[in-house]
């Protein structure tokens, strides 16, 4: 899912690409800033950085960022994270 929020640079975009229980949606945001962001143009971004976990659903909810679509992750953010596995 794509999504994006008005920063200090104009929007940033950021995609989710996996939801983890109890840790929230691994993140991935664009390199560059959009002035005024389209859903082609979100497809079209080779850059990603900054994977981190964040609580994307509740961010939705109090309406801090819009979720704006869906589309095919870039093949450099499909490989799923490696986590060490403490629920014995």
């Amino acid at each position: 899912m794509a999504f994006w929020t008005v920063c200090d640079l104009g929007f940033a975009v950021g995609l989710t690409t996996y939801d983890v229980p109890r840790l929230g949606s691994l993140v991935w945001m664009a390199e560059p800033g959009f002035d005024e962001p389209r859903l082609e143009e979100v497809g079209a971004i080779d850059r990603w950085r900054w994977p981190v976990f964040f609580p994307l659903s509740a961010v939705i909810r109090r309406k801090i960022v819009t979720p704006r679509g869906t589309f095919r992750s870039p093949t450099s953010s499909k490989p799923s994270p490696l986590m060490r596995d403490g629920n014995r």
